[in-house]
């Protein structure tokens, strides 16, 4: 408990130290998506201030244009991402959800009024993740009832946050869409402590199977140059070599 305690205190710290520098209408609108996650009862599972602050930067220092989440709910992240991107940038949000979407569009629409020259998107691809991501990699498209959404043939960076369970399968395909140089940026790899044995009733033998396995690959040096980031839950990031 007090260790707990102590977390909560230090990373609102240091959440504070740079929240400073946001614009009233920024913190207006990321309020917003929080109480909305909370108003569904899912603000359990939204990245803290500390940690959205912590994927801006990365994100934004290696100046991603195209970028893929997988899992937005309400768009409390994906409102971090948009806003690190450089100008001309799109965001591709991917919700398994159908009933946070119109949460996740309203919050998404406000956040790129935010730009000056509102030349920043996003697209909202609905249904599940790696089937989805699937299509891309073979299609380059993805067919809807409404249009046909075309995509680029490689990204500058994904940020994972959705089903543990698939966590590696993510990696494989997000490895083969990623340009060389590209970041991956990865939420609860630690599963509150099972991948090294804390006991817990909450994940399954097969999540953390999983992130186990998943935390190998992307620390590979083969493969990416990678950091682990000692947050609430763990946050990876890596870039693609």
């Amino acid at each position: 408990m007090r260790q707990n305690l102590e977390n909560s205190v230090k990373l609102s710290y240091l959440a504070n130290l740079t929240q400073e520098t946001q614009e009233p209408s920024f913190k207006r609108i990321v309020e917003k998506a929080r109480l909305d996650s909370i108003q569904i009862g899912k603000h359990n599972i939204s990245l803290s201030e500390f940690e959205a602050q912590s994927l801006f930067q990365l994100i934004k220092m290696n100046y991603c244009n195209q970028f893929i989440e997988l899992g937005s709910l309400t768009g409390y992240s994906g409102i971090f991402i948009l806003s690190a991107l450089v100008e001309g940038g799109t965001l591709y949000c991917f919700e398994k959800d159908l009933k946070w979407i119109p949460k996740l569009e309203e919050n998404l629409k406000e956040a790129t009024q935010l730009n000056e020259n509102n030349s920043k998107s996003f697209e909202i691809i609905a249904g599940d993740a790696l089937l989805n991501l699937k299509e891309i990699l073979n299609s380059g498209q993805i067919v809807t009832d409404k249009k046909v959404l075309k995509f680029p043939k490689q990204f500058d960076g994904f940020f994972i946050d959705a089903n543990k369970s698939a966590y590696l399968e993510y990696l494989n395909v997000a490895i083969d869409l990623l340009k060389p140089g590209g970041v991956i940026i990865a939420d609860n790899i630690f599963l509150e402590g099972s991948v090294w044995g804390e006991e817990t009733q909450k994940f399954s033998k097969k999540q953390i199977e999983v992130m186990r396995s998943f935390n190998q690959m992307i620390c590979n040096r083969e493969l990416f140059d990678s950091l682990i980031l000692d947050t609430t839950d763990g946050m990876v990031f890596a870039k693609k070599r």
